[in-house]
């Protein structure tokens, strides 16, 4: 964590005035002591094993979603109120098939990108397989296009599509 925060300060803009007082007066960190909780000696045994290395930053131990546009839809649901059905979801299948099958994303989707490129065109893609429902799907287009919505759904199924390309 100490890591994390020092890297991220170097990267956050300085400051030009003093943290105002109502700040300092509510975080009082002269009321945090030390406190010790445990006194004694773990005992060590000399035995192989295997430690997993630095990991993406999820947990190990977490289960992997199994239905990717299932979460998406019942987030997409709570957060919105979209009431989105399973002909929808049969619908943006079609649209996870067309992204899988697309050339230029899977090339784009390379070391040599920056992530900002390839998000970038992964939302160009997934607007134009949107713009497609436009004549055959106007409510489910509307729904998914709203700024809000379109926001959520691109960055949740962006999140999964990389998680499934690495």
């Amino acid at each position: 964590m100490y890591v994390f925060a020092k890297n991220l300060n170097r990267k956050l803009p300085k400051r030009e005035k003093r943290i105002p007082n109502e700040i300092i007066d509510a975080v009082d960190l002269d009321s945090f002591r030390i406190q010790e909780t445990f006194k004694g000696g773990l005992p060590l045994t000399k035995t192989d094993s295997k430690i997993s290395g630095i990991t993406n930053g999820r947990s190990q131990h977490a289960e992997e979603e199994k239905d990717l546009l299932s979460h998406i839809i019942n987030v997409l649901n709570e957060t919105y109120g979209l009431n989105l059905t399973d002909e929808d979801k049969v619908d943006i299948e079609q649209i996870k098939i067309k992204l899988e099958e697309n050339e230029e994303l899977r090339d784009v989707m390379n070391e040599k990108n920056t992530p900002e490129n390839i998000r970038y065109k992964f939302d160009k893609v997934v607007d134009s397989e949107l713009l497609g429902f436009v004549n055959t799907k106007i409510d489910l287009y509307k729904k998914l296009t709203d700024p809000a919505v379109n926001a959520m759904f691109k960055q949740k199924w962006f999140d999964g599509y990389v998680s499934q390309s690495i």
